[in-house]
């Protein structure tokens, strides 16, 4: 998500997620089902389909995925 924080097309995606353009076009709609991304208005996209990420698509991109540390470790000096 974090790569993925514009309007882009299928082929950013592909590039982004490592897959070839056919395989990349689904991740696209199975994270809009998830309501990571949205897709742009035709009018607003020029040939291909744009997609962008919503409010939630947003807080998935900064959220931290490290192992938390101990209350003993935060309170140290």
């Amino acid at each position: 998500m974090r790569a993925y924080f514009d309007d882009h097309s299928a082929a950013v995606a592909a590039e982004i997620l490592g897959l070839g353009r056919e395989a990349a076009r689904d991740q696209p709609r199975l994270l809009e089902a998830a309501g990571y991304v949205r897709l742009v208005e035709k009018e607003a996209a020029l040939a291909d389909e744009r997609w962008v990420t919503t409010v939630q698509g947003n807080v998935l991109a900064q959220a931290s995925f490290g192992k938390p540390i101990s209350r003993a470790t935060a309170s140290r000096p």
